[in-house]
């Protein structure tokens, strides 16, 4: 599981909800690089709390037209104008779901 774009103070909460089941908490520069590799396979899930539609439109369509689930944090289809995005293989969406809405 991917996570992007937090905060200093919600870095800590993040790391100790989603424990070893992160692989990275980082930011690359770009959500739709992120989103692309997703649908490519290189990893399962992804969570970003702050999304803008320019960074994530694209990368959320590739990831649905790959077969994967692309939600924001309350599991509601993703719209190009929500702040959350949760974006996974399908496999794992519903464990991720429950874990970003503690956070």
């Amino acid at each position: 599981i991917r996570i992007l774009n937090i905060d200093i103070l919600s870095r800590s909460k993040i790391v100790k909800l989603f424990g070893d089941k992160a692989y990275a908490i980082r930011q690359i520069g770009s959500a739709v690089v992120e989103l692309g590799w997703l649908a490519a396979g290189r990893y399962e899930g992804l969570i970003a709390p702050l999304t803008t539609p320019w960074d994530a439109g694209a990368g959320a369509l590739i990831v649905k037209e790959a077969g994967g689930l692309v939600s924001d944090w309350q599991g509601k289809d993703w719209q190009i104008d929500d702040k959350t995005l949760l974006v996974s293989n399908r496999l794992i969406h519903s464990q991720i779901l429950r874990i970003s809405r503690e956070i």
